[in-house]
């Protein structure tokens, strides 16, 4: 949390040794958390994965295309972490799910219109964070909730990278958000799978 919280004040005040100096380490610390306080698990190793290509692509995400393909990784991984809330959430409400998806549709066809030779990339990574919102909706508030801060965060990258190139990276306002989407995107599989594990479901029990 400190050195989160010491790359966002970075991003605040442009301190260029903080700001290019701790993102290299934010996810592996995450990753060292989720290890050591998680018993072994088939989510403990996808979300690793996903923390992984998150690292790749903090780390040697440019031009965009690299970061779009490392995230978009980090993206399939955290889809089959979540893969189990697949029965519940948005997926299990069509008119939810229909409004969700035309607003994400909407969204993603506006930013890969303005990405001139990345809108397909923009089109598939978009796809697959709309996959992961849908999944995580059916974890838990707290899962959901990290991964819309996802969302949020590409959003804010994509408006200054493809929609208004001119306007001031607001850096600050990306890393609160990415980081924040991180932690939660750890705790609240892990907690609901925890939670699940208690009890006998034929369908949930030992899956992870």
């Amino acid at each position: 949390m400190v050195v989160s919280f010491a790359d966002v004040v970075g991003e605040l005040v442009h301190h260029s040794a903080l700001v290019a100096g701790l993102p290299m380490i934010l996810m592996p610390l995450l990753a060292g958390f989720l290890w050591w306080s998680s018993p072994p698990s088939r989510l403990r190793t996808v979300t690793l994965v996903a923390l992984g290509f998150s690292w790749l692509g903090d780390w040697l995400g440019d031009p965009m295309l690299v970061k779009i393909i490392f995230f978009f990784g980090a993206q399939i991984a955290y889809c089959v972490a979540l893969w189990p809330g697949r029965r519940r959430g948005l997926l299990r409400r069509p008119k939810a799910l229909a409004a969700y998806a035309l607003g994400m549709i909407t969204l993603i066809g506006l930013v890969a219109s303005q990405a001139d030779a990345l809108w397909l990339p923009v089109v598939v990574y978009g796809t697959s964070l709309f996959l992961m919102v849908a999944l995580a909706s059916g974890i838990s508030r707290l899962t959901l909730i990290g991964a819309l801060l996802f969302v949020g965060s590409d959003l804010t990258i994509a408006y200054g990278a493809f929609l208004d190139p001119a306007a001031e990276r607001n850096g600050a306002l990306i890393m609160a958000s990415y980081l924040t989407a991180q932690l939660l995107l750890v705790l609240g599989p892990r907690r609901w799978a925890a939670r699940i594990n208690r009890v006998p479901d034929p369908y949930l029990a030992g899956r992870y």
